[in-house]
């Protein structure tokens, strides 16, 4: 498929920063309880809590920048080499630093952009 008629990079970074907030918001409920009922302002700061935080910024930004690719990609905007090697040096940091995590699936968007880019 054409990826002006298929958004691929986009959806598959939609959908795993919608599972990585599954997951955190599973894997941290107590943790979001209890920072619910500390009011929230200023409950980030706890290691707790600070990591449950940016695991969920972290799923909300995959989502908005998911969503802009899935964009540029309908409009028949090429993915930049840039967003390509940063997305890919981020994958592959992480799956070598934390080979016990979902970076693995970020190899997938990057493989795509990569097909992609050199069939064009």
């Amino acid at each position: 498929m054409k990826s002006k008629t298929f958004p691929l990079v986009g959806w598959s970074l939609v959908i795993i920063g919608i599972i990585h907030n599954a997951f955190g918001f599973i894997a941290g409920w107590p943790v979001l309880l209890d920072a619910v009922s500390a009011g929230l302002i200023g409950a980030w700061d706890r290691p707790a809590t600070g990591v449950l935080f940016w695991f969920l910024v972290t799923g909300f930004a995959l989502i908005a920048l998911g969503l802009l690719t899935a964009q540029l990609e309908r409009s028949g905007v090429v993915i930049p080499w840039s967003f390509i090697t940063v997305l890919g040096l981020l994958a592959l940091a992480g799956v070598v630093l934390m080979p016990a995590s979902g970076f693995w699936l970020l190899l997938f968007p990057v493989a795509v952009c990569l097909i992609r880019r050199l069939r064009r």
